[in-house]
This record gives structure tokens, C-alpha cells and sequence, in this order.
């Protein structure tokens, strides 16, 4: 009797097991199609309130691949061959232009405002994800369509990021068709061709973006534990194995050399703060309750239930987790690698839901999820700002403003007519404040139309990333923030700072330049200069330079 009842709560109509029994022929299509209308319209239109009601320039992560979008349905990558130039930017480029050219013809068609791209994510990535999500539920959980909306409420950073512009987003379906494709439920059905796709789409994934290889790598580490701790037949990973290395060797050989093999723990070593701060960064946005009753369920589901796919799902959890660690401190867009694998764990713990409580408790801390990143509160400016471990995810999903938008207008028109025609512009300054891509991305984001062609080169940045300083010795025109503008731990970003130094002494490589005391200007409490070169570097005064750089 009560097992009705719990059944009659969950809406449970089109279970599994009474799919099976019954093996019913017609289904109420209409309602899913209703279901899924109410889904993508309620996603829509967060979205477009979210990006009409922000004042906010995008730089960085959030706007790399808007940029790249917009370059590529210019045509600006149609020199030489566009599709060549595709190729070639996986192995030469740390954005290939891959992740954009879905976005790309968003933009083409839709324009190159920032809600048409940002609605090109969500149609094209956030709404698919939460399709193939609907699919898993059908498969590992019950009562899928609110096992599905308890999923997306439950996990709001992956809406968070979306809306914030992550290309990254796009790897989500991809991590969640490999879940759908190694948890089959009928044992014959259990194909060969399922681990040579799984092995296709983890390629897929690294291509799409880089980092993706930490999912790569960890998701065929568990393939290997469960050959090893539940007797899984070991052709199954040698397939998905030698479909990656296959496709790597004959088609991408550069890309897995120069861009997979690299020493990431000593590329990014200025992006490595401590493990304190990534596991700060995780609360924040999946929650401390929510992993711990996850662990929980896990443990008490591999006792009771003899449920042992959450074991490989934990094993891929943690070996990515791990992998990270070594190398870097997370980034928001990084917290992707574990989503796909807490919505399995999610519609897995609702499979088994036998209590009402259960079920209440689930369903309370996905509304709170939800809600919660909907009050109003002080946000950290970064990462290394975060005070404390969260218990509930404590990031802000309300529309982003900043206070200085039309000075940094006002600093950019005056650029503009300053800098010649033909000249470049380097900006000597890398913090969230003040940066290149602010600059850059002004008018976009704000809805401005430009007056000219983007002009600004990049400087070098971070120490251990960026070692040719060439362009700081050529470029035509510098805008340096005083004090010097960094984003990462003291002693990354020394050739930002000693730069800054060398302009504001007037020493060394800044004797090649003189200022144009009329674009000088104060923005919170931040002091610019404009600089022009009038000469070309002397040597000499290079290596006074970089002798303070390489001490």
C-alpha cells in the first residue's frame, strides 16, 4: 500500500518496471512535448532577463569564444583556408576555434549581441544536456521528468555558466551521452560499438576543449575498476582505449604532442593556488549537504540496494579531482567535470527512494538550491576572495552590474581616437578590474557600436605561460594601470608588475616611449597612462629589463 502511495506522489506513471510489465505501444508524447515547451521557455526567458538587465563587460572565459564567434562568421579565419585554419588551431591555439563554430553561426545569423549568443547556448547545449539528462532518468532513475527538473534545480551552476557565456557547456551532453552509453539496462544489448563511440566522444570532448582530458582519462579509469573489482569484461575499455589513441595518433599527432603532453603543473603554475581554495571554489557552487548526502546515499545504496554503479561514478569523481589538483586550482568552467557525474548520482539516489521523506528531503534541497542563489548578497570579486566553505551553493544568479562602465567607455573612445590607423595597443594590466579583453569587449557588451577594428595586441601576462615577450618590445602604443594590475599569486605575473615599474621610473624599455598626458585618467583608484613608441627598444635596455625578471 505504501508503495502506491509513494508511487502516487511521484507522478510515477511511466516507471520503468511498468514500462516493462506492461510493454505499452502508445505513449502521451503530447505530454512530454508540453513538458519540455515549459522547460525550454522557463530557460529562455531567465536567460534574456538575465543578460537584458546586466550592466557588466565580459572578458576572459566568458567572452573568448563569443569573440572567436564573431571573428569566424566575419570570415576573419578565411585566409589560407578556413577549414585548415580550423585544423590548425587545435594544436596551435589554447581556444581552437572548434567550441565556435556552432556559436559562430548563431551569430551569423541571430548578430553579435551578447543575448543572441548567450541564447545560442542554451538552445544549442543547456536544453540538449537537459534532454539527455530526461534520457538517463529513463534509464537509471524513475519518474523521470521530475527526477529530470529535480537534476537541473539541484545543480544551478551548470544554468550559471551557461548564462555567463562557457563555451565549456557544450562538453556536458557529451560527458552525459558517455554515461548513457556504458550504463545500458538490458545486458544484450551491451554492444561493441557503444565503447568505440564512448571513445570517439571522449576525443570529441578534448577537442572541444582541452581540460576535458582530466574527464577522458578518469572516465576510462573507472572503466578499468569496474573490470577489475566487478569482473566487467575487459574489452571494453581496451575498445574505448584504442579508439582514443587511434584517432589521436592518425589525426591529431600535434595536438596530442604540444597540447596534451605538455608539464601543466609547471604551464600553470601561476593558476595554482591551494587545495583550501578549490575546495572553497566546489561548496560554492555544488554545496557541501548535497555532496555529503550523495556520499551517503551512495554508501547505503551499495549495502542495501547492491548498487554498484555509483562506485565507478565516485572513482571517476575523485581520479579527475586528483589529476586537477596536481595541476591547477580550479576555475568555475572547470566544475563541469564533475556536474555529469552528481546528476547521475542524483537520478541514481532517486531510483531508489523508497521513504517519502526521502523524497521531500531531495526535492526541499533542490528548491533551496535553486532559491537560494537568487538572494541578494556580496559576491567575492574572485577566487582567492572566497571566505568559507558553503553548505548550499552561495553564488549569485541575479544579473551582473559594474559601477564603471562608462569610464571604461569613455577610456576606449578616447583610445580610439588617439591610437593611428595600422598602429597596435598593448594593455599592461591583468586584473579583473582593468585587462585587455575589458577593453576589447566594451562596446559589445554593453551594446555600443564600435567606431574601428580591434587594434589591441596581447601583452604577456603570466610568468610561466608566457615566456616570448616580443610583443611588449613592438607593440606601437602601451596603456599602463598603476599600481600594477595582476589576478594571481604574488610572484606569477612578474613581467606585468616589473613593466609596470620600468613606465612609471620612465627606465629601461619605457625609454622607447613618451606619454600622451591627454588620455591619462583615474578609474577606481586606478591610475592609467597612455604611452608611444618613438623608437625602436635597445638591447641594452632589454636586458636591464629581464635581468629583473629572471633573477
Amino acid at each position: 500500500m505504501s508503495q502506491v502511495k509513494f508511487r502516487a506522489i511521484l507522478n510515477d506513471k511511466y516507471d520503468l518496471e511498468e514500462i516493462a510489465q506492461r510493454k505499452q505501444s502508445a505513449r502521451p508524447h503530447h505530454k512530454t512535448l508540453i513538458y519540455f515547451a515549459v522547460v525550454w521557455a522557463v530557460l529562455n526567458i531567465l536567460a534574456i532577463i538575465y543578460i537584458t538587465k546586466s550592466n557588466y563587460i565580459y572578458f576572459w572565459d566568458d567572452s573568448t569564444y563569443w569573440d572567436i564567434a564573431r571573428k569566424i562568421a566575419s570570415g576573419a579565419f578565411s585566409e589560407g583556408g578556413f577549414w585548415h585554419n580550423v585544423y590548425n588551431s587545435v594544436a596551435e591555439q589554447d581556444y581552437n576555434y572548434i567550441a565556435g563554430l556552432p556559436s559562430a553561426l548563431v551569430v551569423k545569423i541571430f548578430g553579435e549581441s551578447r543575448l543572441a549568443y548567450i541564447l545560442g547556448l542554451v538552445n544549442l547545449y543547456l536544453v540538449t544536456s537537459f534532454a539527455m539528462v530526461y534520457v538517463l532518468a529513463k534509464k537509471v532513475s524513475k519518474a523521470p521528468k521530475i527526477a529530470a527538473v529535480i537534476s537541473l534545480m539541484i545543480c544551478p551552476s551548470m544554468v550559471f555558466l551557461t548564462f555567463n557565456g562557457f563555451v565549456d557547456i557544450g562538453g556536458l551532453l557529451g560527458c552525459l551521452v558517455c554515461f548513457n552509453l556504458y550504463f545500458v539496462k538490458d545486458k544484450d544489448d551491451d554492444a561493441i560499438w557503444r565503447y568505440a563511440v564512448i571513445g570517439v566522444l571522449l576525443v570529441a570532448l578534448m577537442l572541444w576543449r582541452r581540460w576535458y582530458a582530466f574527464f577522458t582519462v578518469s572516465f576510462i579509469t573507472a572503466m578499468l575498476a569496474d573490470c577489475v573489482l566487478f569482473k566487467k569484461k575487459w574489452y571494453k575499455p581496451i575498445v574505448t582505449i584504442a579508439v582514443v589513441g587511434l584517432i589521436l595518433v592518425v589525426f591529431f599527432r600535434d595536438f596530442l604532442v604540444y597540447k596534451l603532453m605538455k608539464d601543466y603543473g609547471n604551464l600553470y603554475s601561476g593558476y595554482k593556488f591551494s587545495v583550501g581554495i578549490d575546495l572553497k571554489l566546489i561548496t560554492r557552487y555544488f554545496g557541501i549537504i548535497f555532496v555529503g548526502v550523495l556520499a551517503v546515499s551512495s554508501v547505503v545504496m551499495a549495502v542495501k540496494k547492491k548498487e554498484t554503479r555509483t562506485l565507478f561514478i565516485w572513482v571517476q569523481m575523485i581520479v579527475c579531482l586528483f589529476m586537477f589538483l596536481s595541476t591547477q586550482t580550479h576555475g568555475q568552467q572547470h566544475l563541469l567535470l564533475y556536474i555529469p557525474s552528481l546528476i547521475m548520482l542524483t537520478l541514481i539516489s532517486i531510483r531508489h527512494i523508497t521513504k517519502e521523506w526521502a523524497l521531500v528531503g531531495i526535492s526541499l534541497l533542490a528548491l533551496v538550491h535553486s532559491v537560494n542563489v537568487y538572494i541578494p548578497r556580496t559576491q567575492p570579486h574572485n577566487i582567492q576572495e572566497i571566505k568559507h566553505m558553503a553548505l548550499i551553493p552561495n553564488f549569485s544568479m541575479l544579473p551582473v552590474s559594474r559601477d564603471d562602465t562608462d569610464e571604461i567607455l569613455a577610456l576606449k573612445k578616447k583610445i580610439d581616437t588617439t591610437v593611428y590607423d595600422g598602429d597596435t595597443l598593448g594593455v599592461l594590466a591583468s586584473s579583473f578590474t582593468l585587462n585587455e579583453d575589458i577593453l576589447i569587449n566594451a562596446e559589445p557588451s554593453l551594446g555600443v557600436k564600435s567606431i574601428r577594428d580591434n587594434y589591441i595586441v596581447s601583452l604577456p601576462q603570466v610568468d610561466s605561460r608566457d615566456r616570448d615577450l616580443t610583443p611588449l618590445y613592438t607593440v606601437n602604443y602601451v596603456l599602463v594601470a598603476s599600481p600594477a594590475q595582476t589576478h594571481l599569486a604574488e610572484g606569477s605575473q612578474t613581467v606585468v608588475e616589473e613593466a609596470v615599474n620600468s613606465f612609471m621610473n620612465y627606465a629601461d624599455i619605457a625609454t622607447a616611449y613618451e606619454e600622451v598626458p591627454e588620455c591619462e585618467t583615474v578609474i577606481d583608484g586606478i591610475t592609467i597612462k597612455l604611452f608611444h613608441r618613438v623608437r625602436d627598444e635597445h638591447q641594452a635596455d632589454i636586458k636591464t629589463f629581464e635581468a629583473r625578471l629572471y633573477k
